[in-house]
């Protein structure tokens, strides 16, 4: 009877000790949302970026590894994607680890990753980046059924590591039949916040100027824009920055509703000269309309309207880039 009492004893000992082990594991996966943070996304090369992670509110449990885990395709990483391991952890920190050998002008998501026991418990944020082959990071913005970079393109070279030529003389700008670029007014602070400027050929020469997987719009993928934001009467107003930070004057009707955040970056005349910056920004479109010009799009501080017509092929206007469908 003594012998019985004892192994009944013996076995709710070890079903409590199971419980209490299983709820632990479980309390702890509950709280996985709050075991680490990314903190930073620092891009050092077209191929490495440096991420900086949080690691807090550990327990008592096993940590038998932490990280980052990331990719190209997955919107929110897991272990199975790509991953860099740092090992076992028992006490709070703060990490960085450079990811390399990226794909430049890919766009990646990150997430930081701490094993619980023996599932991986994730961070909250995911961080994305997307860089040209110059190191330059992008957002971007869906609108209706595309996806756009947010900045106006800043890059030196080509996808594929050719040098575009920055071009500052006058009469040599205005014999172009090949790709080239310019500072507004050569004066490369203004390029960090409202890009560069490229003539025609630079925006459709073959060795491809937007990163991988995007391009520059053609006419008609413009003409989709516009018109899912109501048409060219009025969706300028929804697609330039609101306020003046950064537009001059009025900024007529702006409030920016799709996200695309158009800026004022000027143009360079097929002469040399510069003009309109703070008040317009001039974009380009791959699709040519006679010999000398190509069709563009035009927005400016005055006016909520987008206009369409043509600029000269030697002409220095801003290029967004869309993504590929």
């Amino acid at each position: 009877m003594i012998r019985e009492i004892l192994i009944s004893a013996i076995k709710v000992m070890l079903a409590v000790s199971a419980i209490i082990i299983f709820n632990a594991c479980k309390k702890l996966n509950f709280e996985r949302l709050t075991k680490c943070n990314i903190e930073s996304v620092t891009v050092l090369s077209a191929t490495t970026i440096k991420i900086e992670v949080d690691v807090f509110d550990l327990s008592s449990a096993t940590h038998p590894d932490y990280g980052i885990c990331y990719s190209a395709t997955n919107q929110n990483p897991t272990i199975s994607d790509a991953k860099v391991s740092m090992g076992a952890i028992n006490d709070y920190t703060k990490f960085s680890k450079n990811i390399e050998n990226l794909i430049p002008g890919t766009k990646y998501y990150f997430r930081g990753f701490v094993m619980d026991c023996d599932k991986p418990i994730y961070s909250l944020n995911i961080k994305s980046c997307l860089n040209d082959i110059d190191g330059n990071v992008y957002h971007t913005v869906t609108i209706g059924m595309q996806i756009w970079m947010v900045e106006n393109l800043k890059t030196t070279h080509f996808r594929d590591g050719t040098t575009i030529p920055n071009v500052t003389d006058n009469a040599s700008w205005s014999k172009l039949s090949t790709g080239a670029y310019c500072d507004y007014n050569y004066t490369v602070s203004n390029s960090d916040t409202y890009g560069r400027l490229y003539n025609w050929y630079a925006a459709i020469d073959t060795h491809n100027i937007c990163p991988i997987g995007w391009h520059v719009p053609s006419d008609a993928e413009w003409t989709t824009l516009t018109s899912f934001l109501g048409g060219e009467s009025i969706a300028g107003s929804e697609l330039k920055e609101a306020g003046t930070t950064h537009w001059y004057s009025s900024n007529a009707g702006a409030d920016n509703s799709s996200g695309f955040s158009a800026l004022p970056g000027g143009e360079r005349f097929n002469g040399g000269s510069f003009y309109d910056f703070g008040y317009g920004v001039y974009l380009w479109s791959s699709t040519a309309s006679n010999i000398n010009e190509a069709w563009r799009r035009y927005l400016h501080s005055n006016m909520s309207n987008v206009t369409r017509n043509r600029g000269g092929k030697n002409d220095g206007y801003s290029v967004r880039c869309l993504r590929d469908l």
